[in-house]
């Protein structure tokens, strides 16, 4: 697969890898313009708008060949594909000798006597002075529709560049006049953003082009071209990496968006032994980018590109006396040069805030690749991935245990029943959250059984030799953690942990047993509005995480952690203050690994209308994490009959 250029590809490749319903339906669209009755002219000229990687280039070249190999497109049309930089077109005369050219090289193979006598008209363009030569090659565009019958179809790219930089004030309205007067040349052309020389009524083509966005691919798009990059290597076992595969899949495409090009890189890297530390894959994705990177930004000034970094290393969404501010510069300037970044598709206004615009990066990827190169920003990027991951990660569903517990406290079992309990609503949370009343099942199922148990019997056991197995221990900290006694808890968990057995299955699994239970009541007390309480369970909890052997067991236990609070406030309505204080512990103790990034998201939860959360939902990545929190919708919203509107 060709990643930068599709112009190399053959219309059947571009044909069978073209994915998405709305891709699918603008190219039927314009082929349906372009397949004029007898009595028909060519309608109106079109603009493709997207960023780099979009996919413009592929569905403009695909077009190309459409037109070039249909029977009746080619009997109406000369399709003219102009190179994807047009660098060498500097004035709008030597635009147009170039398209000439092109439209030999088209009709060569076919109609050769034509093909000549243009070449012989070209030739004379060399000898008409400077300022004649645009009205001549209009005529000459004229000329060849008269002797072919065919009307000419230009397509190219960048037209940010031809209209807002190459072509003067005059030119482009010798251009709009000969398009508007005359049916022979129908433009259509694609553009990294609507550039000043389109929004502007003082410019001449203004208001000139039917525009069409292209939009990110879906997630499940994504898959399907990933998928069929892979089946094309005749490899069936590639196809089914997509599957195994997914969750990462997903958190990647969120990473560098909806973006065609990206799924030619994921695709590379299933083709390989994929890592397994999500880090390496990013890399690896990353470093397919950087010639990427260079292609795009080697020409930008280095006060433009600080600009860009500028974007890329502080805050998402910057106004432009926040970009001043880092950059020591001058406002005015600063000013002018991000209205230099936005007409050329580089930066865009990501939201305005009272007078003040605040702008990101058009191109969201390069934020991801210019932070994984610095230190400073990359742990945040790493945490943010690996959350995406838990979010993305398939629920485990395990029902017998509510039952077996039901069965146990009927037969007086009370430790028995609380095991299973606990085991229930551990494994049946879905991900992270609210696929399940705990509360609930703590206050029907749980509460009953401890009623008819005394916290005094299993906190003497703890002082009996008889009951000092570490085992016994573990399971009696847990009976009286749901009883509430943390401070006699803490005071055992030191020796608890000190003496467990990472290769004894039974204390192993209990300990965990013992930490869940430490979670839940965590969350029950802060459904109670307990903060004090919360705040001891956390400590605790703080134990086992130190307790872990790897730094990156560590990193997943707070992860989990605070998913499941950030969630919790969610579906609970918890006081935002709880679950700050609750992350600031965290982030106190030098011994857990805590990311700021988690404070970030929380202030997206909690104060969703702040400016601080608009700035931190503008990096998409963030975005992204917040909508995952948000619960699943459980039914389909209908429309009302009376007011056609979902109520």
């Amino acid at each position: 697969m060709h990643k930068y250029n599709p112009r190399k590809k053959d219309y059947q490749q571009l044909d069978s890898s073209l994915v998405g319903a709305a891709r699918r339906d603008f190219l039927n669209t314009i082929i349906k313009e372009l397949s004029l009755k007898s009595d028909e002219s060519p309608k109106q000229h079109w603009l493709v708008v997207g960023p780099r990687g979009i996919g413009k280039s592929h569905l403009l070249t695909l077009l190309y060949h459409k037109v070039k190999l249909s029977p009746e497109l080619s009997r109406l049309w000369i399709p003219v594909l102009f190179p994807e930089e047009t660098r060498m077109e500097s004035n709008l005369a030597k635009f147009l000798e170039r398209a000439v050219n092109e439209i030999i090289h088209e009709l060569h193979e076919n109609d050769l006597n034509t093909a000549e006598a243009i070449r012989d008209k070209i030739a004379r363009t060399k000898t008409l002075p400077a300022q004649e030569r645009d009205e001549y090659l209009f005529s000459v565009l004229a000329w060849i529709t008269e002797a072919t019958g065919k009307y000419i179809l230009f397509i190219t790219e960048n037209l940010q560049h031809l209209l807002g930089k190459k072509l003067s004030l005059l030119e482009q309205k010798k251009l709009r006049a000969f398009l508007q007067t005359s049916d022979t040349v129908t433009l259509l052309g694609s553009a990294t953003t609507v550039f000043n020389a389109l929004h502007d009524h003082s410019n001449p083509f203004y208001n000139f082009f039917h525009i069409h966005r292209l939009t990110d691919l879906t997630f499940d798009e994504m898959k399907v071209m990933i998928g069929a990059i892979l089946t094309a290597t005749g490899r069936t076992d590639l196809a089914e990496r997509v599957n195994l595969n997914e969750a990462r899949i997903k958190a990647f495409s969120v990473f560098t968006g909806g973006n065609p090009r990206m799924a030619v890189f994921l695709a590379d890297i299933l083709k390989t032994d994929v890592p397994e530390e999500t880090l390496d894959l990013m890399d690896g994705i990353l470093d397919e980018l950087t010639p990427y990177f260079e292609t795009i930004f080697k020409d930008i000034p280095d006060c433009l590109e600080a600009v860009i970094n500028t974007l890329a290393a502080f805050e998402p969404a910057q106004s432009p006396t926040e970009i001043t501010a880092h950059l020591e510069g001058q406002s005015t300037t600063i000013r002018n040069y991000l209205k230099q970044l936005k007409d050329n598709g580089y930066v865009r206004v990501a939201f305005s805030r009272g007078r003040s615009n605040y702008y990101c990066l058009n191109e969201y990827l390069y934020r991801i690749w210019f932070q994984m190169r610095d230190s400073g920003h990359r742990e945040e990027t790493r945490w943010l991935l690996e959350l995406l991951l838990m979010l993305y990660s398939p629920a485990t569903l395990l029902e017998e245990f509510l039952p077996y517990g039901r069965a146990l406290a009927v037969a007086s079992d009370q430790e028995g029943a609380l095991d299973a309990y606990l085991k229930y609503i551990k494994f049946n949370l879905g991900n992270y959250f609210t696929d399940l009343d705990f509360q609930k099942l703590y206050q029907e199922d749980i509460q009953p059984v401890l009623a008819k148990m005394t916290p005094g019997s299993y906190i003497e056991k703890l002082y009996t030799p008889a009951e000092a197995k570490n085992l016994s221990r573990i399971r009696n900290c847990m009976i009286l953690v749901l009883f509430g006694k943390h401070e006699i808890v803490h005071e055992h968990i030191p020796a608890i942990l000190a003496a467990t057995n990472g290769q004894n299955k039974a204390e192993r699994d209990a300990l965990e047993l013992l930490f869940f239970s430490i979670k839940l009541m965590l969350w029950i007390n802060l459904c109670l509005s307990k903060t004090h309480e919360a705040l001891s369970l956390t400590e605790l909890y703080g134990e086992y995480i130190k307790s872990l052997p790897a730094m990156n067991k560590k990193e997943m236990e707070v992860r989990s952690l605070a998913l499941g609070l950030l969630k919790l406030q969610i579906a609970k309505n918890i006081e935002p203050e709880s679950t700050r204080k609750i992350f600031l512990q965290l982030a106190a103790d030098p011994d857990i690994p805590f990311a700021e990034v988690l404070l970030k998201v929380l202030t997206c939860i909690s104060e969703p209308d702040s400016l601080q959360s608009q700035q931190f939902l503008s990096d998409k990545i963030i975005a992204e994490v917040v909508k995952g929190l948000a619960p699943p919708k459980n039914k389909k919203e209908t429309p009302c009959d009376s007011c056609g509107i979902s109520c």
